[in-house]
């Protein structure tokens, strides 16, 4: 019998920038909303702050949507004065 072909399972979670919320972030919440889909499949859903997502890049690298999520918070105002995304 034929087996199907099995895919590589990632080493690392993929990204993906669901939203940035002007809303949360004037409320003081994290306001870039991400998709996270782990090795076997698994998904989450997480608001990240910009403490956060420089968490994630030191942690992943500078994956596409990682970069992208700290653009947001560069063209919307999310950052702060202390250069959370340097």
């Amino acid at each position: 019998m034929n087996q199907p072909a099995q895919h590589p399972i990632s080493q690392y979670p993929q990204f993906e920038v669901i939203e940035f919320s002007k809303r949360r972030l004037q409320r003081g919440l994290a306001p870039l909303s991400m998709r996270v889909v782990h090795g076997e499949g698994d998904e989450d859903v997480l608001w990240l702050s910009p403490e956060e997502l420089r968490q994630y890049i030191q942690q992943f690298g500078p994956l596409e949507a990682l970069l992208a999520g700290q653009e947001l918070y560069r063209r919307r105002g999310g950052a702060s004065s202390r250069g959370d995304l340097e």
